[in-house]
């Protein structure tokens, strides 16, 4: 057992300085995992549990499967019961989906080797080689990007005379990039990438409407009047004329001029008679009749903002854990004020739609992404009360992402459920 206990030690001390706070995905990575444990030995070789240190190496095809080969030796030094088991076995990893989390991974094993049994006891002494079939199960605990904590326990069976040997070992794991361009990986991300840009285009066409107007408010003093056009209820209005804060001439304002003007041709000396204003009266009306040719033109651009119609949007998005649909509670404070929002507005509906990364089946995946957009539902619906008749929730798999499938981060990103919340 010291040998072991020392070995293992010194694999975890080398492994410290990789240990964070992230996640661990297997996903289409290499794993090489030192390991140390105890076996006991079939009763009828030896009556001992001896030490047991090896290493393990495969390939994760993706998050479910994995092939792995495996090289042990076990012994036990104890005086008159000597043995030792060095074995070579190559067999495969399943790791429940629905069992599994970014942190920890049970899984299945199982797989055929062959084995050299070399022992010196009371009972017998010799070498023998034999075939072997191994089973069992473990687990795996990421501690960083590219570190995991593993634990098996496994039962090596020997073909011929049936032997039992019972396998207990903990290991360190470090993964590795492996090949690319996996079927996985290359193929799915590259169908749906045109989805992406049809979304973005989708959402935004009223913003350019809206951003269009602007110009055409702030775009100068056209007839000169020094009312800018954005407040200019009588456009086009004779320049040189007086107008008011709206644009429009002033009606009282020509009869003033000819008051003002008349005393300088009364001082004609002979024309007394034609001083009063009387004889210049048929001028006046002239002004106002100017200003209701104006008018007129007026009118039409008055009505032109006619509908007001506000079509209000609040967006919320987030993120999820590998094969959860679980709500993370730093996003319950958004969906607070999501729900209070459609609260306020009896008229606002909401949209919810899932996705997934390409990880697994695509059949599993767009069940996932479902679940997903139903939990978001639900907390609307159950925690704060609003009508299952204004919610609309979807999942579409993994045929719309935002982001590679192959890397790590671009997974996370595409395991995700946005809501957009729209009000007229």
């Amino acid at each position: 057992m010291r040998p072991a206990i020392f070995v293992f030690s010194v694999i975890f001390a080398c492994a410290l300085p990789f240990i964070s706070a992230m996640a661990l995905e297997r996903n289409g990575l290499v794993e090489i995992s030192p390991f140390a444990g105890v076996n006991r030995f079939d009763p009828s070789l030896s009556d001992t549990t001896g030490a047991a240190l090896g290493v393990r190496g495969g390939y994760h095809f993706n998050n479910s499967w994995g092939a792995e080969l495996e090289l042990l030796h076990a012994f036990s030094d104890r005086k008159d019961d000597e043995i030792s088991l060095t074995a070579a076995s190559m067999g495969a990893l399943y790791h429940p989906p629905f069992l599994s989390s970014e942190k920890l991974s049970p899984y299945l094993g199982f797989g055929v080797g062959s084995a050299f049994y070399d022992y010196d006891n009371l009972n017998k002494s010799g070498i023998e080689r034999e075939w072997t079939f191994h089973y069992g199960a473990g687990a795996g605990y990421g501690v960083s990007d590219r570190l995991s904590v593993r634990g098996d326990l496994r039962q090596i069976v020997t073909h011929g005379p049936a032997r039992y040997n019972l396998l207990a070992t903990v290991g360190v794991s470090w993964f590795f990039d492996g090949p690319k361009g996996s079927p996985p990986v290359a193929e799915k991300p590259v169908e749906p990438a045109p989805a992406p840009p049809a979304e973005v285009k989708a959402e935004p066409p009223a913003l350019p409407a809206a951003v269009a107007l602007a110009p055409k408010v702030e775009d100068g003093d056209d007839d000169g009047d020094g009312v800018p056009n954005s407040l200019d209820k009588c456009p086009g209005t004779p320049r040189g004329m007086k107008v008011d804060s709206d644009g429009c001439l002033f009606r009282e304002e020509p009869p003033k001029t000819e008051v003002a003007i008349r005393p300088v041709e009364a001082a004609k000396a002979p024309e007394a008679p034609k001083a009063p204003v009387a004889a210049e009266a048929p001028k006046a009306p002239k002004a106002p009749e100017v200003a209701k040719a104006i008018v007129p033109e007026v009118k039409p651009a008055a009505s032109a903002p006619a509908s007001e119609k506000k079509v209000e949007r609040l967006e919320l998005s987030m993120q999820f854990d590998l094969n959860s649909h679980a709500v993370k509670k730093k996003y319950l404070e958004e969906v607070e004020k999501l729900a209070q929002f459609m609260a306020a507005n009896p008229k606002a509906r909401i949209t919810i739609e899932g996705y997934a990364d390409s990880t697994g089946e695509a059949g599993y995946n767009q069940t996932l992404s479902e679940k997903r957009a139903k939990s978001l539902a639900r907390i609307l619906i159950k925690t704060w009360k609003i009508s299952p008749d204004r919610i609309k929730a979807a999942g579409y798999g993994e045929t719309r992402p935002i982001a590679p499938n192959d890397t790590r981060a671009g997974r996370a990103k595409n395991r995700r459920v946005t809501a957009v919340v729209t009000t007229e």
